[in-house]
């Protein structure tokens, strides 16, 4: 048996997860799918001759270069039309996943994408094989995946001319992210005649010190707000806010959503959907690599390390964001990204967790082990 490991957090940790975890036998660093096929065929002989690799050898650690990635993304093998994702795994509301591109042109502080390629598309030879295997398979929701496209642009134009050639009489709905540059109404006037099903926007925070700390620029509210309001004729919207970042606070949390419901008592469903997210500091990322910059602490238990706290973000504000989050989801379209994570977090004094059945976070508390030293989470629980 052999165990490999990959993925983001790997490609920033391979040495340390191989010096951590003595079952891992291989790290792949970068994008995967090459490495992971040459290992199989091999039968894990000739490492030395696989890119991106990580690996133990004569009792040392040793790296083949740099992450892999693909020059040209027309040689990445398709998980739809490899069958290696089945029908049951494809749920209904977000479509068949159809990659058009990887990367993004933007540098948050809180994403590891910053640290890979420029933004690089995948031939039309390739999306055209995805788009048939979905007719073929009945689904006519369809989930464009790149982290930012400009619906607007000819070049989507002509794509959406090539989905309706294999689809002919069939009709079809389209899932994008709205790169951030286009977040703007008189794009989506340009779009109305396009089938989405839903757009998703990057807002995160109002809050703009917090912006500037994650490196994203102070977005106008006003033409943001009037973008949602006219792609909301055309699709249902999906707005992404994160609770936890530096330079934020509960209370910026609150003002954030309050501007989300100001929409929406202007023009109703401006904001179908919120979609909240909990800080991550994740390694390969300012806020992983650097989290003394931040003032952060995280959970220091396996796996995900969710923030706790920031030197503007205390643990109590985040008890108090969850909370609000939560409550606020009997009322309003709020959907928690992170789903049950937060029933890991140790309670205060003074408040009992809900039961899970209600949707909140029941469950036991965060052994003390498992919390970074001198959090205010681990001084409560001291």
């Amino acid at each position: 048996l052999k165990i490999v490991a990959g993925g983001l957090t790997a490609m920033a940790r391979a040495r340390q997860i191989l010096l951590d975890h003595p079952a891992v036998d291989v790290v792949v660093r970068g994008e995967g799918e090459v490495p992971l096929a040459a290992l199989v065929e091999r039968d894990f002989a000739a490492l030395d001759e696989i890119p991106g690799l990580t690996y133990r050898q004569g009792g040392l650690i040793v790296e083949n270069g740099g992450p892999f990635f693909f020059d040209d993304l027309g040689r990445v093998p398709s998980p739809l039309t490899a069958g290696t994702v089945s029908l049951a795994e494809i749920p209904p509301e977000i479509g068949a996943p159809i990659e058009i591109g990887r990367g993004c042109p933007n540098t948050c502080a809180y994403c590891s994408y910053r640290d890979r390629p420029g933004y690089r598309l995948f031939p039309l030879q390739r999306i055209r094989a995805d788009l048939a295997w979905a007719k073929a398979h009945g689904i006519s929701t369809i989930s464009l995946l790149s982290a930012a496209v400009d619906p607007s642009a000819p070049s989507f134009r002509r794509l959406v001319d090539e989905i309706r050639a294999i689809y002919g009489d069939e009709e079809f709905r389209l899932v994008v992210s709205i790169e951030r540059d286009c977040q703007r109404p008189e794009v989506f006037e340009q779009v109305r005649d396009l089938p989405f099903f839903r757009f998703m926007f990057g807002l995160q925070t109002t809050n703009p010190q917090s912006l500037k700390r994650i490196g994203r620029p102070r977005p106008d509210l006003a033409r943001f707000g009037a973008a949602l309001q006219v792609a909301s004729q055309i699709a249902q919207t999906q707005v992404d806010v994160m609770y936890g970042l530096p330079g934020d606070s509960f209370a910026g949390l609150q003002e954030t959503m309050g501007w989300l419901y100001g929409l929406n008592r202007e023009t109703p469903e401006a904001v179908g959907m919120i979609l909240a997210c909990w800080t991550v500091a994740a390694p390969g990322t300012p806020l992983g690599d650097r989290p003394e910059s931040f003032g952060i602490r995280r959970l220091a238990t396996p796996g995900i390390p969710y923030v706790l706290e920031t030197d503007t973000y205390s643990f109590d504000d985040l008890i108090r964001s969850i909370d609000y989050l939560y409550a606020e989801r009997e009322h309003a379209p709020i959907m928690m990204f992170d789903g049950d994570v937060p029933r890991h977090l140790p309670p205060t004094r003074d408040r009992v967790a809900p039961p899970r059945a209600t949707g909140g976070r029941g469950g036991p508390p965060v052994p003390q082990h498992c919390l970074e030293p001198g959090t205010d989470a681990g001084r409560r629980r001291a």
